[in-house]
């Protein structure tokens, strides 16, 4: 992250310089490779800033493709700031241009981010169209899906099957979440994205968490093993967490205290932001007895 920092900083220096100068090309050679680094930094605001910045620049010299990548960006952070409404909007522009050029896996990215938006908007019916269509041109691009400048595009494959499996949960659909999480995590696998194998499996665990502790049990510890091999701190205290509430169902009271105490040593020491609830756990479940926990969640 340093190293990210030290290049933003003299990038940030250039274009100063640049803009000094009016020098437009470097100008815009210097956004392109800020906004990268933005991105990589995850500093959304300047992300949006940078994007919008050229945005108009492409537009201008009638760049279609570079165009439609910088709705998408500006698309995709939308969603990340939780503007779910833009989020549709830029999605939908970009799909528009990627239509025009007939870029198959450009309108599948849209489709995705559209489906996000759609859905986190609590329009289901639009958004599972727009990600079924999306899956439909991912099946009938995978060959072109193997190469390696179509690493991202691979991943948003799985991420649709994600998306799809979490919607159906929040219908109280179980087996269709479930199939589609296994599809997920069978892509993730592929992929041998760690993150998304992982939260696969703790949607599967919540998916038997009301019929079968047993394979709650099992998902939940297969996705804490990769959360802490992976140094996830976060993730790896909700797991812990979560099957701490699994042995309190089961009536494993010296497990479940085990894994509650864990838990919130772990946000103690992390001084986590939901350190208070881990407490309020941690404290109920020990005095109390009384089944007061953070509920499982789809992530």
């Amino acid at each position: 992250m340093k190293n990210y920092d030290e290049q933003i900083r003299k990038l940030e220096e250039e274009l100063s310089e640049a803009r000094s100068d009016s020098d437009k090309n470097r100008i815009s050679n210097i956004l392109e490779q800020l906004l990268s680094g933005y991105v990589k930094t995850c500093n959304l605001k300047k992300v949006l800033e940078t994007a919008f910045e050229l945005y108009p620049m492409y537009e201008k010299n009638n760049e279609k493709g570079k165009v439609a990548k910088v709705l998408i960006t500006i698309a995709e952070n939308y969603t990340l700031i939780g503007n779910y409404e833009k989020g549709a909007e830029f999605s939908g522009k970009a799909k528009e241009i990627y239509e025009e050029k007939g870029n198959e896996l450009g309108i599948a990215s849209s489709l995705r981010i559209l489906g996000n938006s759609l859905h986190n908007i609590g329009n289901f019916d639009d958004s599972l169209s727009s990600l079924f269509s999306a899956i439909e041109i991912y099946e009938k691009n995978e060959e072109l899906l193997k190469l390696p400048e179509n690493k991202i595009a691979k991943e948003t494959f799985a991420h649709c099957f994600e998306m799809i499996g979490i919607i159906y949960s929040k219908l109280n659909q179980t087996e269709k979440s479930r199939k589609y999480f296994l599809k997920a995590l069978e892509k993730y696998e592929e992929n041998g994205e760690s993150f998304g194998v992982a939260k696969s499996l703790n949607n599967l665990g919540v998916s038997y968490s009301k019929t079968d502790s047993q394979k709650t049990l099992e998902y939940y510890k297969k996705a804490l093993s990769i959360a802490k091999k992976q140094k996830w701190l976060s993730f790896a205290t909700s797991c812990t967490n979560n099957i701490g509430g699994v042995y309190e169902d089961l009536g494993e009271l010296d497990e479940a205290l085990k894994y509650y105490q864990e838990a919130l040593d772990n946000a103690e020491k992390y001084n986590f932001k939901n350190k208070p609830f881990f407490f309020e756990v941690y404290r109920q479940y020990l005095y109390e007895k009384k089944r007061v926990r953070i509920s499982d969640r789809i992530y």
